[in-house]
């Protein structure tokens, strides 16, 4: 995020650039959710598990666009008035949600990947325990983190730290608990970094073969082709967070010296709004990798769009022949449907025009 000594410029740039990446993830994040309700045939446990990482990516999303249109570094929050105190709480509750969603996209992150490796090494589908135990781990770590974040009064403003956006603060009010941070965020974005590229190495050593054509029985196929390109997910996490690390060791693990020297350079606002996009973003990249990129799913779109246009018109046509003369006698109105041939809704044959 932009320094706190950032120029109006550069937050007015982060707030743009936030903003349209937050729009852009929400619907992205919509059109995953929305294509797995509308189509049967897409309907497998992994895109489940990617339906589940899409709604953690439309929290978040949603929360970013909020913290980029209000921005608390200049609400006056430092000031003792009721207005203050009513800003607070909206930004303590803006940070939850924000903690949730990043919380959130990492465990179901590594979810997705652990689920494909599982069926790949295995060969066949799994059980619904493993399902359930993902199920309870993926949002249940997160929302009790979020809730201790809460309540040891570690969500809200911190201008040193958090540069004028509500997210986590390492110091809070009534606690000066130094390991904040690392239960909170830094332990799991830094275990999802060592995970992740394991998960897809694997991935990418066992599903070359079938890629290659060497696994040419469908029955020895441990997923689909379309389930297939879920491998990328770590990709465009690691892509997407890697800012994540840079900004976190900067502010947090270097000397004192150094983190000033840091928040004081012009790097520092373009990483911070790198970050800022990285964290908002993933919405957008699922999307159009699983949508727009998907040859199955977009076919399915495609086709429902040209059916929905097909009914419109068809629809309109047919009160657009309501409203001729009703002098007309019924056996004499046209119909519509051949361009060469005039024809008459009785049991006369075609007249050619």
């Amino acid at each position: 995020m932009p320094t706190s000594n950032g120029s109006n410029e550069t937050v007015l740039l982060y707030q743009i650039a936030i903003s349209i990446t937050s729009l852009l993830s929400i619907f992205g994040a919509t059109f995953i959710i929305l294509s797995y309700v509308a189509f049967r045939k897409i309907r497998t446990q992994t895109r489940q598990f990617l339906v589940n990482l899409s709604i953690a990516d439309l929290v978040l999303a949603l929360s970013s666009l909020i913290g980029a249109l209000v921005y608390y570094g200049n609400a006056g929050l430092q000031e003792a008035t009721e207005d203050s105190d009513m800003l607070q709480r909206m930004c303590a509750a803006q940070a939850a949600f924000t903690m949730f969603g990043v919380l959130s996209t990492m465990f179901w992150t590594v979810a997705v990947a652990f689920y494909l490796c599982v069926l790949v090494v295995l060969h066949k589908q799994t059980g619904w325990v493993l399902v359930v135990v993902l199920y309870v781990v993926c949002w249940g770590i997160p929302g009790v983190l979020t809730i201790w974040l809460g309540v040891s009064e570690h969500l809200g403003l911190d201008q040193g730290a958090t540069n004028g956006f509500c997210a986590v603060i390492p110091g809070a009010a009534n606690s000066s608990d130094p390991y904040v941070i690392v239960v909170g965020y830094d332990m799991w974005l830094y275990l999802a970094f060592i995970l992740l590229p394991a998960f897809y190495a694997t991935l990418h050593y066992k599903l070359q073969p079938c890629a290659l054509g060497h696994c040419c029985s469908l029955s020895r196929r441990p997923i689909s082709k379309g389930d297939r390109k879920l491998a990328f997910v770590p990709l465009v996490f690691l892509f997407l967070r890697v800012w994540s690390i840079v900004v976190d060791v900067s502010i947090y693990y270097l000397p004192k010296d150094d983190t000033n020297r840091y928040r004081q350079s012009t790097a520092s606002e373009v990483i911070g709004i790198l970050e800022g996009i990285g964290i908002a973003g993933q919405g957008f990249a699922n999307g159009v990798l699983f949508c727009l990129l998907t040859k199955a799913v977009r076919k399915r779109i495609l086709a429902g769009l040209v059916c929905g246009w097909c009914w419109c018109r068809t629809g309109y046509e047919k009160r657009f022949s309501y409203r001729n003369d009703e002098s007309e006698p019924i056996n004499q109105r046209h119909n519509w449907a051949s361009s060469k041939t005039l024809t008459v809704e009785s049991n006369d044959d075609p007249v050619p025009v």
